[in-house]
């Protein structure tokens, strides 16, 4: 199962002033994305169990960007207000 493998932090994954890491947000959707795979891998369709080992196969950066990419609001994302430091390169991603 690819999903049981985990992309290990690294020095860029600092703490924030406020005692969170930078990447806490990508860190609570792996958290949550693994466990579904777990523990509800027989409800899930073929597409959903294929997205979930996909993205967990996908480099650091390019999690932290997809999962910022979803979390943003609106039908519509505009690559010139995309400002993300320290995040994959949006045209690699």
């Amino acid at each position: 199962m690819m999903y049981s493998a985990k992309s290990e932090p690294t020095k860029a994954d600092s703490v924030t002033a406020d005692g969170l890491s930078r990447f806490y947000y990508l860190d609570n959707f792996q958290h949550v994305l693994r466990y579904v795979l777990q523990q509800y891998r027989d409800l899930l369709n073929t597409a959903e169990i294929d997205y979930g080992e996909h993205f967990l196969a996908l480099n650091r950066p390019h999690q932290a960007l997809l999962v910022r990419l979803y979390s943003r609001q609106g039908p519509c994302i505009r690559s010139d207000k995309l400002n993300y430091r320290n995040y994959a390169n949006g045209h690699g991603a």
